[in-house]
């Protein structure tokens, strides 16, 4: 159910600082209609780093903006969600794009994430040095870095199981 829609201003640029508060009617009111599932997991991971102060601020959060006035939250839903859950004020760069029809709308939230390639274990493993440092093939790291999942998992299937946080970070 919609929250009564506090006083939201956002201007292109700015960094502002988002409570709890705000980040819920942002959700409840400015979420765009067709964005994705929540994937509770990386909620959980993004508010344990708000938690410890690991989470970056100033992270983008992205807004169409239509001819009406009529802002939609096209990228940023899970940020706000660990803000609600950390129940951690973070400070977030706002970027509001103007958009002329619905489709344009549909358009610009369909541009997040598509070209995107996510860091691999390798990735990792190599820009921290860890297979030189411990004297291991890059093979064999990512084998212990992947065992320590299951592990931590108890055995158990690591998607349903993990330590989101770990598992993420």
């Amino acid at each position: 159910k919609p929250l009564p829609l506090l006083p939201l201003t956002f201007t292109n640029g700015e960094i502002k600082t988002i409570t709890p508060e705000i980040a819920q009617t942002i959700i409840s009111n400015l979420n765009y209609q067709h964005q994705r599932l929540v994937r509770e997991k990386h909620v959980t991971a993004l508010s344990i780093q708000m938690k410890n102060q690991e989470f970056i601020q100033g992270t983008q959060i992205s807004f169409g903006e239509l001819p009406d006035k009529t802002l939609h939250l096209v990228n940023g839903q899970h940020r706000l969600l660990a803000v609600i859950e950390s129940k951690i004020s973070t400070e977030f760069h706002i970027l509001v794009t103007p958009v002329n029809s619905d489709q344009e709308l549909n358009t610009l939230w369909r541009r997040y994430d598509r070209l995107i390639v996510p860091r691999t274990i390798s990735d990792v493993i190599h820009s921290e040095e860890i297979s030189d440092k411990h004297n291991l093939r890059i093979n064999i790291a990512e084998a212990v870095y992947k065992s320590m999942l299951v592990i931590n998992a108890r055995f158990r299937i690591t998607t349903r199981y993990a330590d989101p946080y770990i598992s993420r970070s």
